[in-house]
């Protein structure tokens, strides 16, 4: 009774949890999960099937009982912007460990500003930005990305250069889908099965 309330489902205490919502199925599977007063619960992909309401008040519920009743989350998550919740982010590619560390951590390690150039000509650009300002570029998609520390000082000049030979150029700060790029090589969603990362 008390989880039931502590969850805000007392009045659906006599429903069958195959009538619930999908956000509500999730409060019932941590209620239960928390019977046994554990120090640790792990979840697999918690939000999947979630509307953006469910998923928020999820969240709020996880950062609720880690910081109220010290209770660890361990999870596992393909949404990058779920695992910025998270105190430590672990990234695998193919099941292996590729690093480590808290988000920020992990986002100074991508190395400054991510600029981004969309093109016709990637190789060419590539090539071009090699030559002229030693910059290792990697190509994916219609895009080459490059990290620099103050990419923003290069915009002006890298437009002047490439005139009529980009669609757009764009720089900011990384985030974890950088990072995970920055340390597999590729974008989540060409890694294969999405439970292997």
């Amino acid at each position: 009774a008390d989880l039931l309330s502590q969850f805000e489902l007392g009045d659906r205490a006599g429903d069958r949890v195959e009538a619930l919502s999908g956000g509500m199925r999730r409060k019932v599977e941590i209620a239960k999960g928390l019977l046994s007063n554990p120090k640790i619960i792990m979840m697999d992909e918690p939000s999947t099937g979630l509307d953006p309401g469910a998923r928020k008040n999820l969240w709020e519920l996880i950062t609720r009982l880690n910081r109220e009743e010290n209770i660890t989350f361990v999870l596992t998550t393909h949404l990058m912007d779920e695992a910025e919740h998270c105190h430590k982010v672990g990234i695998l590619d193919e099941g292996e460990l590729v690093t480590y560390g808290t988000p920020s951590e992990l986002k100074a390690e991508v190395g400054g500003e991510l600029v981004e150039i969309q093109t016709d000509e990637p190789d060419a650009i590539c090539e071009l930005l090699s030559d002229n300002h030693n910059i290792d570029a990697n190509i994916l998609d219609d895009a080459l990305y490059f990290e620099e520390l103050n990419g923003h000082n290069l915009i002006p000049e890298l437009m002047e250069e490439l005139q009529g030979r980009f669609q757009g150029i764009s720089v900011r700060q990384p985030t974890l889908d950088d990072v995970f790029v920055h340390f597999t090589g590729h974008r989540f969603e060409e890694s294969g099965e999405a439970g292997s990362n």
